[in-house]
């Protein structure tokens, strides 16, 4: 069964004055059993912005459906790809026939094969996941400690590593230039954004007390080398996958003092009002994405409506309107409703007692919301504990969070594909908070309106500094998001498995035990 659809990409990227003769084709071809059924979704560029956040298409494929998109945009983009357990991009340039294979029920690379033209560029973009960037670049600067110069040079003969192998690939493979120079530029971006944020790290996180002006200035320095070889105002930045965060960390360094005085600052949108002294172009950009972050993420760091409407006036033909729209009445809906899946646990446990067992011991996988607000999880000393008193006999996977983390709230992004692993091996999510008691409410809030199925518990002193200790290996401090893996003894199995977003590398972990 074939349904022919043609998709509108209307997006001007903003450095997409390239004509081109023909638009690309991409078909895309699930394969599965006659009775299969899966919802294809497609995030197309929003104003010239890489947009894998909200999807600006989606259709039903049924009975091993082929599907034909064919964007009119004739300028170089990536899109994102969402069906069945598959997630993937796709470089768009000019004159491309692409084909996609997807396979649903086979969960790793082998599941979704490329052909056509620049196919083996398209697979490398995908099997490269950001998650080993991230690995490199932190171990880069954990080789070379405080060698500023030396860490610096290695970044940069990383970065270079990555543009020989595509040269290699471009002629190994005959990829187009055009294909190459996105794939080189994505890339790019991707390992600076990695590189800057680490720099970051150091300078805001890691106060130790050798930490001197000498080496901040260091710090500095490199940074702004690092902005002199790919420039954050660079016309096609936003293009890019992580363009657009390495944009954001240029901006943190380089504005992060910028007081709320300024005339140019922007007070509808609370702590992002500094965006206010960006170009209008890329203000467009930045503010649109913002406000779609808000909704997609349940976040509440200024009043939606009276940004969204700043917005409205200042770019009444933004592509973010329509999805900013569909996500504020979808957000308005939702909270016209209770969910009858949740469940407040909070038996009374006096000083004298023992802690109870809880009452989620010999429940299996579910998909209801189990909120601990009992006297029993404030006296847990350790997670083996909280293994024991809860979950005795169960595999579980641990995601170390808090209301105010932003990552966080981004990994919740891909929770239905990790509870569907989750369940086919038969593991149960546990979420541990690691907010403030003040911040109770609101950790109650965000978990039904986030809709986070799973077992939730808020961690008290005692248990934050056994996680300190054993999954920190006693730093000063905890970063978030974190995630843990127990077996059915309470042993770990891994104290630092991969996010949810790096779902292969997860579901290898999972498959493997």
């Amino acid at each position: 069964m074939k349904q022919i659809i043609l998709i509108s990409l209307v997006t001007i990227l903003a450095f997409g004055k390239l004509q081109a003769k023909e638009n690309s084709i991409v078909t895309l071809t699930v394969h599965d059993n006659p009775n299969s059924t899966y919802r294809l979704a497609i995030a197309e560029p929003l104003d010239g912005c890489y947009n894998s956040k909200a999807s600006t298409y989606s259709q039903i494929i049924k009975d091993g459906s082929e599907v034909t998109f064919v964007p009119k945009q004739k300028s170089p983009s990536i899109i994102t790809v969402d069906v069945g357990k598959h997630l993937f991009k796709i470089i768009i340039v000019p004159n491309n026939k692409i084909h996609v294979d997807i396979y649903p029920q086979i969960p790793s690379n082998d599941g979704v094969v490329f052909s056509g033209d620049n196919a083996a560029g398209q697979k490398w973009l995908n099997e490269n996941v950001a998650a080993a960037t991230s690995m490199n670049i932190q171990a880069i600067f954990k080789a070379n400690k405080k060698n500023y110069p030396l860490i610096y040079r290695n970044i940069f003969s990383y970065a270079d590593a990555s543009q020989h192998y595509i040269d290699s690939l471009k002629k190994a493979t005959s990829i187009s230039d055009s294909f190459a120079t996105m794939l080189e530029r994505n890339k790019l971006a991707e390992i600076y954004f990695f590189a800057i944020n680490e720099y970051n790290a150091l300078l805001f996180r890691v106060r130790n007390s050798d930490f001197t002006d000498a080496d901040s200035i260091a710090i500095r320095d490199s940074q702004n080398k690092i902005f002199e070889n790919f420039a954050p105002y660079s016309h096609d930045l936003f293009t890019y996958c992580w363009g657009k965060l390495y944009f954001q960390g240029y901006f943190y360094v380089v504005y992060h003092n910028t007081s709320s005085s300024d005339k140019r600052y922007l007070p509808v949108f609370g702590s992002y009002g500094t965006y206010g002294i960006l170009p209008e172009d890329i203000l467009r950009q930045m503010l649109g994405e913002t406000i779609v972050s808000q909704y997609i993420y349940n976040l509440n760091e200024f009043d939606k409506e009276k940004a969204t409407a700043y917005f409205r006036e200042k770019y009444p033909d933004s592509e973010y309107l329509p999805v900013i729209d569909r996500l504020a009445a979808k957000a308005k809906e939702s909270s016209k409703t209770t969910d009858k899946n949740v469940n407040i646990e909070n038996p009374s446990v006096t000083k004298n007692q023992k802690p109870l067992k809880g009452t989620l011991t010999a429940m299996p996988f579910d998909k209801a919301i189990h909120i601990d607000t009992s006297a029993v999880t404030k006296n847990l000393k350790s997670l083996k504990e909280l293994h024991e008193t809860y979950f005795k006999g169960k595999k579980i996977f641990i995601d170390l969070w808090a209301t105010w983390c932003r990552p966080c709230r981004e990994e919740f992004a891909y929770k239905d594909r990790v509870d569907s692993l989750l369940e086919l091996h038969h593991i149960l999510p546990v979420f541990l908070s690691i907010d403030i008691p003040d911040f109770k409410q609101r950790w109650i809030h965000d978990v039904i309106a986030l809709k986070l199925s799973g077992h939730h518990f808020m961690v008290n002193e005692i248990l934050k500094e056994d996680i300190r200790k054993t999954i920190y290996d006693a730093k000063p401090m905890i970063d978030i998001p974190q995630y843990i893996y127990m077996d059915e003894d309470g042993n770990i199995i891994n104290k630092d498995a991969p996010r949810p977003s790096n779902i292969r590398k997860l579901e290898k972990l999972l498959s493997s035990q």
